[in-house]
């Protein structure tokens, strides 16, 4: 394996901390299989998950630097907020020993940030309210008044919103005309795509703009009646970074090492049921079909974001 050596040798530095304190948005059912298989892999390194959205964990690790106190060793969420902490310069570059075996499209030049998972955030709806005969088939379909008072979307779906925008496809003028049709829908905004997605399923709303795939197609094993458009949708790249002045630094970087290995992200795959994005991992949670059109959002693009949230909040009353 690439880098086992140098995991062997942060394991033992590692252990002498005792612990990582991770600061992420997986979700509690993607890491009550994930983190177990960690700690077995490395004896005397326990995972403390400290769970909430990409925006409120930049939040806090923003306000316990303010405050002199440092508590999160890795920060793992949406790239939009990793690059947030990094122009704040709360992240500390580190080049894990397995780095050479991803594409250099998925980690910047000087290692704050690497890519380890993506969400498909697309348009879902409840099939107890929406037939197949009317399922959307594009986002352009959102604007139609017939889904009026009928729509779901998270609070603070920006990139979402930035991605669409920043797309040829769709572009700045067609899309804000897009997204005041939507608003004129009067679509209900909830904190949390996780949340948002259980509250479609239960039918408190027929369709959701901004679910997340891999939550829709947990949702349906589970029985759920619900159901995505697989024509089109944003490609959101999550990553993760070490945090500068960490309190378990030689876990930290244990820790990041093996997520981003072959291993880890075979492990994101299998027992989380997440997208990654390493080139070795052999498998995917759930099929996206070869003509599925994907807008991609990168950490980069968060250039943009201040302007896109005040659009965001013109239209949406915020």
């Amino acid at each position: 394996m690439v880098g086992a050596g140098r995991l062997e040798t942060l394991h033992e530095a590692a252990k002498a901390e005792g612990r990582v304190v991770l600061y992420s948005s997986l979700n509690l059912d993607d890491v009550k299989d994930l983190f177990p298989l960690f700690e077995a892999r490395f004896p005397g390194v326990k995972i403390q998950h400290i769970r909430a959205t990409g925006e409120r964990l930049l939040e806090r690790i923003v306000a316990e630097a303010r405050a002199g106190g440092v508590r999160a060793d890795v920060f793992e969420t949406s790239g939009f907020e990793v690059y947030g902490a990094m122009n704040q310069g709360l992240i500390e570059p580190f080049c894990p020993p397995n780095l050479q075996e991803l594409n250099p499209g998925l980690y910047d030049s000087g290692c704050h940030w690497i890519g380890v998972r993506t969400n498909h955030d697309v348009i879902a709806w409840n099939t107890n309210l929406v037939s197949r005969a009317v399922a959307p088939s594009s986002y352009e379909d959102m604007g139609d008044p017939r889904w009026k008072g009928r729509i779901l979307m998270e609070a603070d779906d920006v990139e979402m919103f930035n991605a669409l925008l920043s797309n040829d496809a769709y572009g700045e003028e067609r899309g804000m005309e897009l997204f005041r049709r939507i608003a004129a829908n009067d679509p209900r905004l909830h904190a949390g795509h996780i949340e948002t997605a259980d509250l479609l399923a239960a039918g408190h709303g027929a369709v959701f703009v901004g679910a997340y795939a891999h939550r829709i197609e947990q949702l349906k094993a589970n029985g759920a009646p619900v159901e995505w458009m697989k024509t089109e949708g944003v490609l959101y790249m999550q990553a993760v970074a070490k945090v500068k002045g960490g309190p378990n630094p030689n876990a930290g970087k244990l820790f990041l090492s093996w997520l981003v290995s072959v291993e880890g992200q075979q492990a994101l795959a299998d027992l989380a049921g997440r997208y990654t994005l390493h080139p070795k991992v052999t498998s995917a949670p759930y099929a996206v079909p070869s003509a599925f059109k994907a807008y991609a959002s990168r950490p980069e693009h968060a250039q943009a974001l201040a302007m896109r949230q005040r659009q965001w909040d013109q239209l949406f009353g915020r």
